[in-house]
């Protein structure tokens, strides 16, 4: 295989520094021992608390790492993440660099598994270890300042196949509903040791021959036989749908690309909401290369998936606008959640008999826009929530921010005004309308 030509150039330094290493249980405790050339860790106004959490039945306590912003309101959206390494490699704390930014900027809770790695626990050690520490953090979640209803799971690599495998276990036992999916050029397929291989995928940094001890250590057998569980590699289930909104994401000469492009399909053919992005030029874990345009793309794209994710748009307790009687939680959580959007600011805020009422300004679009959320009682013309955007340009205020909604407009009114309705992730009754166009 030769795939040189198509790595993108700027990813090309990365080869240098991270040279493929060939595994083996001769060389595992030292590639084990390497000290990583990871970026300082920077405070980040995020607190971390290190937790042992009980383990499996007759397993050791599990290590979790929680990390928590101490300026951000409360209860807090979660990630529960698990960290890659092929099944045999890697340790929670060697990602501090990364969660403490990124609980940070996401105003969120980051809950990261140290679990127990093969060949010394095979599975269903590692999973098995992962489920325990999801029980934890859903039974401690009121004592984090966590919102059970936007836990949601996330990994990369081996983690992102663990993280998937998780989704799949949460849903089967039916204990916890997960907020959503987030899988980073995840490890799914035990067979695609036993494929043919792609002619210009898996050449760097995780091949071939690592991908096979890799699940051979995972399984405790040679990868590609009969008889795997789901919960050791998720593309072996058979049955996808009612599985958490997910985001899927891989290099295209990385070579998990297939099926990670596999498990996507299918997915979407179980009417699971899932978005696949796949990085030309670029090999496994080619993200962590800060300053290629194709590395801070994919940091991008995978921090705004998680920031939509994180919103709430699952969440459990809806409410029908036209018709539910307004409480103050639910306009305070609705002010809060639109005043936290980028470009947005709190003008105005009035609470009057009949007439609970915030305006905010939206600044970034054409011309001047503002969002005025109204809460009044049942039987009042906008009993429950309404929130009604006045805008220069309809159109363009939809890209600016109401792309995040479900749309069911625009219509022109023969007045002149244009509207467009959409419904937000708690149902509450949103109107963009113009005027004088």
């Amino acid at each position: 295989m030769n795939s040189r030509h198509l790595v993108d150039p700027e990813l090309a330094p990365f080869l240098e520094m991270f040279p493929s290493v060939e595994l083996s249980h001769d060389n595992l405790a030292e590639v084990r021992n390497r000290v990583l050339p990871l970026p300082p860790i920077e405070e980040s106004g995020v607190d971390l608390e290190r937790i042992m959490a009980p383990g499996p039945a007759a397993a050791p306590d599990i290590p979790l790492l929680v990390y928590r912003p101490r300026e951000a309101a409360r209860p807090l959206p979660c990630i529960y993440h698990i960290h890659g390494g092929g099944y045999v490699l890697g340790a929670a704390r060697e990602l501090e660099p990364v969660h403490r930014p990124l609980a940070a900027s996401l105003g969120c809770a980051i809950v990261s598994v140290d679990y127990r790695l093969a060949p010394e626990t095979p599975f269903p050690g590692p999973v098995e270890d992962c489920y325990a520490g999801l029980a934890w953090t859903f039974a401690n979640a009121a004592a984090l300042g966590i919102d059970p209803a936007r836990i949601g799971v996330m990994g990369e690599s081996a983690g992102g196949g663990l993280a998937a495998a998780l989704a799949l276990l949460a849903r089967d036992r039916g204990e916890y509903k997960l907020a959503f999916q987030h899988l980073i050029y995840p490890m799914l397929d035990d067979r695609t040791c036993t494929r043919d291989p792609h002619p210009f995928a898996g050449e760097f940094i995780w091949h071939a021959h690592n991908n096979r001890f890799g699940w051979s250590a995972l399984l405790g057998q040679t990868p590609g036989g009969e008889g795997v569980s789901p919960y050791a590699a998720p593309a072996r289930a058979t049955d996808l749908a009612g599985l958490p909104p997910s985001f899927i994401s891989s290099g295209a000469l990385d070579l998990f690309l297939e099926e990670d492009l596999d498990y996507t399909r299918r997915l979407l053919r179980a009417g699971v909401p899932t978005e696949l992005h796949v990085y030309p030029g670029a090999f496994h874990a080619f993200d962590m290369m800060e300053g290629a345009a194709v590395a801070q793309q994919a940091r991008r794209d995978s921090r705004a998936a998680l920031a939509r994710f994180l919103a709430g748009y699952e969440r459990a307790v809806r409410v029908d606008a036209l018709k539910t009687k307004i409480v103050t939680p639910l306009f305070a959580e609705t002010l809060a959640f639109y005043a936290g959007l980028p470009g947005l600011a709190l003008v105005e805020q009035w609470d009057e008999p009949g007439d609970k009422g915030a305006i905010l300004g939206l600044s970034g679009g054409a011309g001047e826009a503002f969002l005025e959320l109204h809460a009044g009682p049942a039987g009042t013309d906008f009993s429950g929530l309404s929130l009604q955007f006045r805008t220069g340009d309809v159109d363009d205020f939809r890209r600016e921010i109401a792309g995040r909604h479900a749309c069911e407009g625009p219509v022109d009114r023969p007045w002149g005004s244009r509207y467009l309705y959409l419904v937000d992730p708690n149902n509450i009754r949103i109107i963009i309308y113009s005027e004088g166009d």
